[in-house]
């Protein structure tokens, strides 16, 4: 009797060694608190009947496959703790909240937030419970120790957690956890973000969903987008019909997804800044759209609509260079009036295909519109996007003489520096200049000779004593001699 008692402790004990523990909600992107990684927290839940004690336990990360000790507490059954990076930052956040300093003051090197992974260890060095959310780098450490999701739990925007949906469920799936709108340390699970499916034509269509989180599938457009991590997307042909996507998930052309997200605007750029990307097969990309210029170049009233899809413009002149430097990489095409400029955002190092002979050779150029510093272009996704000499014969289609004008610059208001347009009608001696409220001159941007076309020069937003100007409303003048042209500039720092 004695020993059978005996071996009921045993087993006993064992149990309450072994009782289960939930990494419950991570908040890894917080807002404000100071440094981000000082205000990070993570959130443990026991949902057994038993205490359990976490003296000897460790946290792995992304990188680390050892793991780092917990400190030494026991958490009761049914309770919550909230482990904090830094207990004097997380109050900043949530003061009223109880909460334990992590003894490093930081979860490894700061918790990643576009991706990374937790994994607690027990004392016997046993796996307690992981997760891991955003797209996995499978050369991590911990990845190849242990193993994940692939794709992660949900990426959550920023100032929200992920938790567990519903509070404290556990079915190893990525599926379990939620975008947490309103995050709840040391309390039960709430506020999930409800993502509603959409077409990617609703979204664009109208711009009443800005802000909202939604659901869409459609069809990697292209992947060549350097400005940031993401891709194109699209459900079908035609206007109204693509989407720029938010994501540092790695896509094919071709590939089916599925993504949830929020709907932004991004320098007057919609985007679908997604929060997970499932990659659900491989289908046909939609078919291309041929455009005419004046369909999408920018001040058309259509050109937002090809916001996002794949176009294809038809023959025209390779006709500016003024946008090609080491920093911009761009040019432009034109037909008689109409002028469009050939993104190079696809490729950090520069133009990445034969450079046509500008002002003689003619091309059709193949890509996805996008805009940036207030102008429509067209980005090609790889050389074959661009041909020059289509019809194998030197050519210089029919144009127009070139116009004085002066473009709204970029950005407005201007904080760091701004960025002029213009076009001159003939060569000559030109002067762009700035000017105070009291009809001051400022600054001398450029003066000096300079030829007929389009043209375009950045501004430090320095005046004549290379000083910086202070905030306020300016005026910037463009002159040829003969014709002027003024606009208002507002400098807010």
């Amino acid at each position: 009797m004695k020993r059978t008692l005996f071996a009921w402790v045993l087993l006993l004990a064992a149990v309450t060694v072994h009782a289960q523990v939930l990494i419950n909600e991570v908040q890894y992107d917080p807002i404000g608190g100071g440094t981000d990684t000082k205000t990070e927290w993570i959130e443990l839940y026991n949902p057994t009947g038993d205490d359990v004690d976490l003296s000897g336990w460790l946290l792995c990360d992304n990188t680390d496959s050892i793991g780092e000790p917990f400190p030494s507490t026991v958490l009761a059954a049914g309770e919550y703790l909230v482990l904090a990076a830094v207990v004097d930052s997380f109050h900043l956040n949530f003061p009223a909240v109880p909460a334990m300093q992590w003894p490093d003051s930081s979860f490894g090197a700061g918790l990643a937030n576009g991706a990374d992974m937790l994994i607690i260890l027990n004392a016997a060095d046993s796996v307690i419970d992981q997760m891991n959310w955003g797209t996995p780098t499978l050369t991590w450490a911990s990845w190849i120790k242990f193993g994940g999701w692939n794709p992660g739990a949900i990426d959550a925007a920023a100032g929200h957690s992920i938790g567990r949906s519903p509070n404290g469920f556990d079915s190893n799936q990525s599926s379990d956890w939620a975008d947490m709108a309103s995050p709840t340390p040391g309390a039960s699970n709430g506020g999930a973000v409800v993502y509603t499916p959409h077409t990617i034509y609703e979204i664009q269509n109208g711009g009443g969903l800005t802000d909202s989180a939604v659901s869409v599938v459609g069809i990697v457009t292209s992947k060549n987008y350097v400005d940031f991590d993401g891709f194109m997307l699209a459900e079908a042909s035609g206007p109204w019909h693509g989407i720029v996507v938010y994501s540092n998930t790695n896509v094919v052309v071709g590939d089916s997804v599925a993504i949830t997200g929020t709907v932004t605007e991004y320098n007057g750029l919609t985007e679908l800044s997604a929060s997970q990307v499932t990659v659900l097969g491989t289908g046909t990309v939609p078919a291309i759209t041929n455009v005419t210029l004046a369909d999408v170049k920018t001040g058309s009233p259509t050109a937002e609509s090809y916001e996002g899809t794949l176009v294809r413009i038809p023959k025209a002149l390779a006709c500016d260079t003024t946008w090609m430097s080491p920093t911009y990489g761009e040019w432009a095409v034109c037909i008689g009036p109409d002028t469009l400029r050939i993104d190079n955002s696809s490729n950090p190092n520069g133009i990445y295909y034969a450079k046509p002979n500008f002002g003689v050779d003619s091309v059709i150029v193949t890509g996805v519109m996008t805009y940036s510093y207030n102008h429509f272009k067209l980005m090609p996704r790889d050389s074959g996007d661009v041909l020059i000499n289509p019809t194998g014969v030197t050519g210089q289609p029919t144009i127009t003489k070139p116009a004085f004008s002066l473009m709204p610059c970029s950005p407005n208001p201007a904080s760091r520096d701004a960025r002029f347009s213009f076009s001159l009608a003939r060569e000559g001696k030109m002067e762009l200049s700035v000017f105070n409220m009291l009809g001051q001159k400022v600054a001398t941007v450029y003066s000096g000779q300079m030829a007929a076309g389009q043209h375009s020069i950045n501004w430090d937003l320095k005046g004549q004593k290379d000083q910086p100007l202070p905030n306020g409303v300016y005026f910037y003048n463009l002159t040829d001699g003969s014709r002027s042209s003024t606009r208002r500039l507002l400098i807010l720092k």
